[in-house]
């Protein structure tokens, strides 16, 4: 026999499979998916690879072949469905096949094994030998079991006995367990939740029947109980025996949303995220596949765990850019989970209080099914939105941060016994220092971008890739002491709140919060007790955590993501704009917005302030369509990154005018260094084609080619990946 592997090697020169003999002593140990040891190359170097293909015994090569040296059973194996979902993202993310396989793929780190949720009970073996064993524990165990019936493990430790003793017997194959029948605990439902969720149930029913796969958008108003309906269609799925994934956009977020769904779906969640260690990793793949439980929450890289019958999978916040992983290999991990949904026969719900522009296309075209769930749980108005005017303000003579507007609501909802939440997307506090004389500006040596100055730890620090220096009493350009702080971030907006309302608690939540997740929940916790009157933020506090006691939001320069030169930014605004003002008016309480900016007058603040979401869909379709931006066309950039500046624009300006015979002028833009040119060492620089749908087969097979050619014909100096439709065009 003989197989086709994927090699474990990520060279886009060895994107191809690799035939290999199968050993007769190995024939009935293999199948697809399984991890192996083969030679490579002239030294015949041992290395992993991933079967694809089972070749038959009558397939004769025209050269001898080398033999498959062993099976590794400590590295996890896939499933065809896992595999089918490897395919797709290589060929949608133009991607070699070895780097997608590597984010399916974790070492199988030897696991003890845990009985503590195990019904523990007799076996046939066991009964027969009990009247010949003679009087001890093990004799007490066996007619414990005889008379009692099935126990628990924990049960049997608590009862005394130790489990060295019961593993041992189990072993003995004397004693053997079942998992613990896992019961969930009862959700109730408003009517209008009801509604919606029989129209997911009835067609979960369907589904089940006939093995495919719908997908609905959940578009429920932040408060409305979209978890409380995920809830039951968990439910539904796990009566029928299914399995399921729930993907949240952040890891903050997973570990805020678990004791939710662990309180409900008790000992049959296992949560999944890079902060986790390998052995946990490895603890909760062995559970989901042993089927010990039945549910795995986590961001985006959940959706490649191994489960054998997945029927439900919900994507939380399905617009989130979270979902869109921007270092290399990149994927959109929304896409790919409705993908996974389709393979595996799944019922998908991407659910969001201000679902993508590309979703509610997909509703317009009838890919989606629109389910809306407008009004919140406990009934609750949408609060009261002010727009304010800050150039009004500068007029008055107020030059501050905090407009009248705000101050004034800020002492009343105090005096109310309320609390304020104060957001602006911006942390650090000053964005940059600047030289007054000179205008020299003080950036990373690595990323060639402004460093931020925090004044906690008085250092300049760069926000991609973490470099840190002292901050700086001489401009390095000139010498001049003239140096000025520029820009608003988190850390000076606490400090002016601070000296404005020296008699109330003030704290901030943000990514640099010393003391990571510890601190943060803290923090938070502490603001849900009322210990913190007003909680300054970027947009952690705007994301799945419910502060039931918020009378006011107040939205520091609101604009500021507005003139983003992307085509994505006036829907990145409008969403984390009502994300944040979903954080007020909860519970029984009616509560105000006072949203600051520059631009009041763009038409997108009518929107927002009239909670008019279908009017900001409607605008932004037609502006997409107009310039057949995605959904209707799409967008690639070919990322061209090296070491050496003047040999990197040579090849980007080569590859561009070999790109352009294949791509009309209009679709392709010439080539431009990114925002940050310069990353981490590493000099970059774009290409951006734009092209029809009804265009996309042909082209994408062309793009396929020009990065198999690329690599076989460079010399490895320079590298180019290429992105779809990315989260930042600059």
């Amino acid at each position: 026999m003989y197989v086709e592997v994927v090699t474990s090697i990520e060279t886009r020169k060895l994107n191809k499979l690799f035939t290999y003999e199968l050993p007769e002593e190995l024939e009935q140990k293999i199948s697809i998916g399984q991890n192996v040891t083969v030679p490579f190359g002239k030294s015949n170097k041992e290395i992993s690879a991933i079967i694809i293909k089972i070749l038959p015994s009558d397939y004769f090569p025209t050269m001898e072949l080398k033999k498959i040296i062993r099976f590794n059973p400590d590295k996890t194996s896939l499933d065809k469905n896992l595999l089918k979902l490897a395919s797709f993202i290589r060929d949608k993310y133009f991607l070699p096949f070895s780097s997608v396989l590597k984010l399916m793929t974790i070492k199988n780190i030897i696991v003890k094994d845990d009985y503590s949720n195990k019904i523990i009970f007799i076996t046939e073996k066991g009964l027969a030998i009990i009247n010949g064993i003679r009087k001890s524990k093990k004799k007490e165990i066996l007619e414990t079991l005889k008379v009692e019936g099935n126990i628990l493990f924990s049960e049997l430790i608590i009862r005394g006995y130790k489990k060295p003793l019961i593993v041992e017997m189990i072993n003995a194959d004397i004693l053997n367990f079942e998992n613990k029948l896992l019961v969930s605990n009862n959700v109730n439902l408003s009517i209008k939740q009801k509604d919606i969720y029989n129209k997911i149930e009835n067609q979960m029913q369907k589904e089940d029947s006939i093995n495919e796969s719908s997908v609905f958008l959940l578009f429920g108003a932040t408060g409305s109980g979209k978890t409380e309906i995920y809830f039951k269609a968990i439910q539904n799925s796990l009566k029928n025996n299914k399995q399921v994934i729930v993907l949240l956009p952040e890891i903050n977020l997973t570990e805020q949303m678990i004791g939710r769904f662990e309180s409900t779906f008790p000992d049959n969640v296992v949560k999944w995220h890079s902060q986790i260690t390998t052995i946990q990793k490895m603890k909760a793949w062995k559970e989901l596949v042993n089927r010990e439980k039945n549910i795995i929450i986590g961001p985006r890289s959940a959706i490649f765990t191994k489960m054998s019958n997945v029927g439900l999978i919900i994507v939380d916040e399905e617009h989130d850019s979270s979902y869109y992983q921007q270092n290399y290999p990149n994927y959109n991990g929304r896409d790919v989970a409705i993908m996974r949904g389709k393979i595996d026969g799944a019922t998908i719900i991407l659910g969001s209080a201000t679902p993508s522009v590309e979703s509610m296309e997909k509703v317009n075209e009838g890919e989606y099914e629109l389910l809306r769930l407008e009004e919140k749980y406990y009934g609750q108005d949408n609060p009261i939105v002010n727009i304010v005017d800050m150039s009004d303000e500068l007029h008055k003579g107020n030059s501050t941060i905090i407009s009248e507007a705000l101050d004034i609501t800020i002492k009343k909802k105090i005096n109310q016994g309320e609390q304020i939440l104060i957001f602006i997307n911006r942390r650090g506090y000053y964005n940059f220092l600047m030289c007054r004389d000179c205008g020299n500006v003080i950036k990373c040596e690595n990323c060639d971008i402004p460093l931020t100055y925090h004044e906690k730890e008085k250092k300049l620090i760069c926000h991609y890739c973490d470099n840190k220096i002292d901050k700086q009493d001489n401009c390095p350009n000139c010498g001049s002491k003239r140096i000025r702080g520029i820009g608003l971030g988190t850390e000076q907006a606490l400090d002016i709140i601070k000296k404005k309302y020296p008699n109330l608690n003030v704290e901030r939540l943000d990514s640099d919060i010393k003391g990571g997740n510890t601190k943060k929940k803290t923090i938070i916790q502490d603001y849900k007790d009322k210990k913190i009157d007003i909680l300054v933020g970027t947009q952690i506090i705007a994301k799945g955590i419910d502060f039931p006691n918020v009378g006011l939001i107040g939205i520091l320069l609101g604009d500021m993501s507005l003139n983003f030169p992307d085509y994505r930014a006036r829907e990145w605004t409008f969403q984390i704009l009502m994300q944040v003002i979903g954080r007020t008016s909860r519970r029984d309480k009616k509560g105000e917005v006072i949203l600051q900016t520059y631009h009041p007058s763009d038409i997108i603040y009518s929107d927002i302030k009239n909670f008019d979401y279908q009017n900001f869909y409607n605008h932004e379709l037609k502006f997409r369509k107009r310039h057949n931006y995605p959904p209707f066309g799409e967008i690639v950039k070919l990322q061209f990154q090296g070491t050496n500046r003047d040999d990197l624009i040579e090849l980007v300006w080569n590859s561009y005018n070999t790109l352009k015979i294949k791509f009309q002028i209009d679709e392709i833009f010439q080539p431009k260094p990114n925002r940050i040119e310069k990353f981490n060492g590493n000099w970059r620089w774009q290409i951006i084609i734009k092209f029809n749908r009804n265009k996309l087969t042909e082209k994408e097979q062309y793009l396929k080619e020009f990065m198999d050619n690329f690599y076989i014909n460079n010399n490895n100096k320079e590298m180019v990946y290429i992105e779809r439709n990315p989260y930042g065009l600059i």
